[in-house]
């Protein structure tokens, strides 16, 4: 596993949206720096997060990623762990939200 987190690799030739890819364990500081990270880009672009590379996630950056995806941020490509997460923090009725979700 990763022990560092990427918060801004972008995807280039998607219109008017930025594809955010987060890299590695979303906990401690780096929860801090997505945020940021999420927050500037979303002032000049539609903003989805491609969750493919994120290896894991604390409770605090579960909580952020539930926070943006209610504010209407799409999480894409969760792997079955941070599905897994989302969906206990919140019942697994409601996992089926995570579009893209890899098998």
């Amino acid at each position: 596993m990763a022990n560092h987190f990427h918060a801004a690799h972008y995807s280039y030739g998607l219109g008017e949206g930025r594809d955010h890819q987060p890299e590695g364990k979303l906990i401690g500081p780096w929860i801090d720096e997505l945020r940021s990270v999420v927050a500037s880009a979303r002032l000049k672009y539609a903003v989805w997060l491609d969750l493919a590379h994120l290896s894991f996630a604390d409770a605090a950056g579960i909580d952020l990623l539930r926070a943006f995806r209610r504010d209407g941020i799409h999480l894409v490509g969760a792997s079955p762990l941070i599905e897994g997460l989302l969906a206990s923090r919140e019942g697994a009725a409601t996992s089926s939200v995570v579009r893209g979700a890899r098998e």
